[in-house]
């Protein structure tokens, strides 16, 4: 923590790793696991979230236990792409009908 504050080459780094707003998430379990003297364990494909639909994510752990930011914010990226790919080719009704099938989450 004191090096992302205080050390501008490891906070540039890190912010172009966790991108997006990925950073403030990432670092948010960084204080939650410092204020009660507990550790962080990188987990990948621990979570697999459905974009489109969050509820539908699979997971393999208590999804409770999860902060809900991080597939609210994966949600956000695909959303995004998807805009991005409708307005190079010109598929403005997609984004509508994607999110006319998404629920609310949890």
């Amino acid at each position: 923590m004191d090096d992302y504050h205080h050390n501008l080459e490891i906070k540039s780094e890190l912010d172009q790793l966790f991108s997006d707003g990925r950073i403030n998430i990432f670092l948010k379990a960084l204080n939650f696991a410092k204020e009660r003297g507990l550790g962080l364990l990188e987990a990948t494909e621990v979570v697999e979230p459905q974009p489109l639909d969050l509820n539908e994510s699979k997971s393999y752990s208590n999804l409770f236990n999860c902060d809900k930011e991080g597939p609210l914010l994966y949600q956000t990226t695909a959303f995004e792409q998807i805009k991005n790919i409708e307005q190079r080719n010109g598929l403005l009704k997609m984004r509508s009908y994607i999110m006319s099938k998404s629920k609310k989450f949890m």
